[in-house]
């Protein structure tokens, strides 16, 4: 099984073949944020309950 960040860059390159511009828009936003979260915590990557948190902080944001 993929991790999510490895999903994510996945996705990405999907909605670029594809030209989805919401869809490529919001993924790089995603990845930005979990990103900004990795340099917080002051790590190289974050786990994939991390990227979930920073998925729901993210969705209380946007709504």
């Amino acid at each position: 099984m993929e991790s999510l960040t490895q999903q994510i860059n996945q996705d990405i390159k999907k909605a670029m073949i594809a030209k989805d511009a919401l869809r490529l828009n919001t993924l790089r936003m995603l990845k930005s944020a979990v990103g900004y979260a990795a340099i917080e915590a002051k790590k190289d990557s974050l786990s994939d309950p991390e990227i979930v948190a920073v998925l729901q902080k993210l969705s209380l944001i946007h709504i």
